[in-house]
């Protein structure tokens, strides 16, 4: 199951697989152009389920970041990954 964006804070991003919950920090950002990203995210910051992302394999990784890229593009905004 893919994982899904539930919501977006200035500080945060919570999104679900529907089995498990997970939670990124990050900053929302006021874009100073249409290519400039909106919203930056610290990817060491990544918590599934009260755990780190050091327990998550490549593959839940890259799922949990495609969904960030998902939700901002589907906004016409972008997120800057760090």
């Amino acid at each position: 199951m893919a994982f899904v964006v539930k919501s977006v804070s200035r500080g945060d991003i919570l999104f679900t697989d529907g089995s498990r919950t997970a939670r990124v920090l990050g900053e929302a950002l006021i874009p100073a152009s249409k290519q400039a990203p909106s919203f930056v995210v610290y990817m060491d910051s990544l918590k599934v389920d009260g755990g780190e992302i050091s327990h998550m394999n490549e593959s839940n990784k890259a799922a949990i970041k495609k969904a960030i890229e998902d939700y901002f593009s589907e906004r016409g905004m972008s997120a800057l990954f760090e």
